[in-house]
């Protein structure tokens, strides 16, 4: 069973095994095993797998075994990895460039960057090491995803051949 959510609550992470259960927007738990640290997930469209079961002392949860994030990979990257990016600022970032023309600017012209209000020489420090850091696995996740292929899925693929 496929279901849509955001994570809205962290209840529980341990960190040894990568389980979490988190409370979803619309007030149901979701509980699973996750590649990306918790907080990088909390307000972002999901498509969950699993399935949905009864525990005995904390009632109905859905138990999802993959995950694919709904939204634009750039948007995650600002978002979730760069994170030091204010949301008006990531707004006018992805409406005055694709994602395409936001890759090309940062490895040929990133200066030009500066020119968006809100980015200055430290931020663009930060996203350019970033996005050098991650690159290649924004650029396998764009190439996947089509294909139904879930963030979960992705991860273990890219740390197996990294």
């Amino acid at each position: 069973m496929k279901v849509t959510a955001k994570f809205n609550d962290i209840i529980y992470y341990n960190d040894d095994n990568n389980f979490v259960i988190f409370k979803t927007d619309n007030g149901n738990i979701a509980k699973g095993i996750i590649l990306h640290a918790p907080k990088e997930l909390l307000k972002i469209n999901l498509l969950l797998e699993g399935e949905f079961e009864e525990h005995p002392k904390f009632g109905k949860q859905f138990k999802f075994k993959n995950y694919i994030i709904q939204t634009n990979n750039i948007e995650f990257f600002l978002k979730k990895i760069v994170k030091t990016i204010p949301e008006k600022t990531i707004n006018k970032i992805l409406s005055t460039y694709s994602a395409n023309e936001l890759k090309y600017l940062i490895h040929n012209s990133p200066e030009e960057l500066l020119n968006i209000k809100g980015i200055g020489h430290k931020r663009l420090n930060k996203m350019i090491e970033r996005f050098k850091e991650f690159e290649h696995l924004i650029n396998l996740t764009e190439f996947l995803v089509p294909f139904g292929i879930s963030n979960t899925m992705i991860n273990i693929i890219y740390n197996k051949y990294k």
